[in-house]
């Protein structure tokens, strides 16, 4: 696929300007476009890693393992192991990505949702480095907990049996799936 960019002329020979408004029935017609560029985009990767190992998030990669779900009278916690790299050969504003984690039972009830920004994945100037885990980040860490309330859930998984574990890049509310897996409920994976 290629996009194709170039400036826009007017029917009256001028170009368009960047606060020129198509709802303006006033304004003259684009007639056509000079000075073309042509970009070929790359195919879409659409992979979906399973076991969760690697998993491109341009321009991060991450790999997931020892997966293991809670639950008590109070809340569903997800805990697993984790490690964040990223390809410091790449600059690009994540503005607007988002990552997120869903567990959904094997019969269907989604049991929990979880996201978070592609640009925590970085120490922003003023943090520290320090603080308790809440927050995925680059490197490698052991034991991230996401506890959320489970409200009657307990009632809605009527079996417990297995549950799918999926990861979603999202961007401006769209998402694509990126990694799943399939699990048993209270039991760790390799």
């Amino acid at each position: 696929m290629n996009l194709l960019l170039g400036e826009a002329v007017l029917s009256d020979g001028s170009l368009a300007s960047v606060e020129r408004k198509d709802t303006d029935s006033d304004a003259p017609e684009i007639d056509m476009y000079v000075k073309p560029f042509s970009f070929r985009l790359p195919q879409e990767q659409s992979e979906v890693k399973t076991p969760l190992k690697q998993i491109p998030l341009g321009p991060y990669t991450m790999s997931l393992d020892h997966i293991g779900t809670s639950l008590n009278e109070d809340e569903l916690s997800l805990k697993f192991n984790y490690e964040i790299l990223k390809d410091t050969g790449t600059i690009m504003n994540a503005d607007g990505r988002k990552i997120v984690f869903e567990i959904n039972d094997s019969n269907g009830v989604r049991a929990i949702e979880w996201s978070a920004d592609v640009n925590s994945f970085e120490l922003q100037s003023g943090e520290d480095p320090e603080t308790p885990q809440s927050e995925l980040r680059v490197g490698k860490y052991s034991g991230f907990k996401i506890s959320l309330e489970n409200g009657d859930l307990l009632y809605k998984l009527s079996f417990l049996k297995t549950y799918d574990f999926n990861i979603y890049e999202e961007f401006q509310g769209f998402r694509r799936l990126v990694g799943t897996m399939k699990n048993d409920w209270f039991v760790v994976s390799d």
